[in-house]
């Protein structure tokens, strides 16, 4: 049987690429950190676009992958069989899971607002990473289900400064990360709970279910607690002043799943 290539879910700014590179140790030439980004893979980004996002191609950042089926996967077979990798992260991957577990073992990487801005050391990235993210929510929005889609309007109902944006737009990746992830049994570990975790034991017991069991090396667990650097941005994000917008949004979503929130 022919091992599947495994496919990490994650967000901008979510701390996917030190659980990718420091935890899992995934290198090359085993690992293309974001393949399907057009950005990310100069090689076949005319292909790429024609279908999958990134934050110069952000109209295809939230158009669901239902309404361009064909084309993902026209784009899948011209390009993958000639340079497979085993492991990829991508970080535009929200409204493009369920044509990925076509094709990997999937396992996602969420966030929280609160760690993910202002941004740690590059702000200006993370704005205009997410800044995108909410264009193409904006623009898509009469292709978006209901579910994900009310979310998208209530923030668009009042005033919308820059990072009242920012942060409706993680809201709402995530949100539609867990809701596609639950509706095709994908297993989601939560970023603030790993490194809140109090030992590499602890660790070990939150991620058993979550990462494929092929990837569950001794040294894992160690390594997530050796290398985590948990900072404070609690202060920086308040200073924003849009945690009362941010509440708006979430009451719509589903009791079971404010948790992550």
């Amino acid at each position: 049987m022919v091992e599947r290539p495994i496919l990490l879910i994650s967000t901008p700014r979510s701390g996917s690429d030190w659980f990718a590179e420091s935890c899992l140790q995934w290198r090359p030439p085993d690992y293309f950190r974001e393949y399907f980004n057009p950005v990310c893979n100069a090689t076949e980004s005319a292909i790429l676009r024609l279908a999958f996002g990134s934050e110069r191609d952000w109209v295809n950042v939230a158009l669901p992958w239902e309404c361009q089926d064909d084309v993902c996967d026209f784009v899948f077979q011209s390009i993958w069989s000639r340079n497979p990798f085993r492991f990829v992260k991508e970080n535009f991957a929200s409204f493009k899971i369920g044509f990925f577990r076509r094709y990997f073992d999937c396992f996602a990487l969420v966030g929280h607002r609160m760690s993910t801005f202002p941004g740690g050391s590059r702000p200006r990235w993370t704005e205009y990473w997410w800044f995108r993210y909410f264009q193409s929510l904006e623009f898509n929005r009469g292709l978006i289900g209901e579910e994900v889609g009310r979310l998208v309007d209530r923030a668009l109902s009042g005033p919308l400064d820059l990072h009242r944006k920012l942060v409706a737009a993680q809201v709402v990746a995530t949100y539609q990360t867990l809701i596609e992830c639950r509706r095709y049994d994908i297993p989601v570990v939560e970023y603030r709970r790993l490194v809140a975790l109090p030992s590499a034991a602890d660790v070990s017991e939150y991620l058993r279910s979550k990462v494929p069991a092929a990837l569950m090396d001794e040294g894992f667990a160690d390594r997530v607690v050796e290398t985590r650097k948990v900072s404070d941005k609690s202060n920086g994000y308040d200073a924003w002043g849009v945690e009362e917008f941010a509440q708006g949004l979430i009451e719509l979503i589903p009791d079971d799943l404010k948790s992550y929130f």
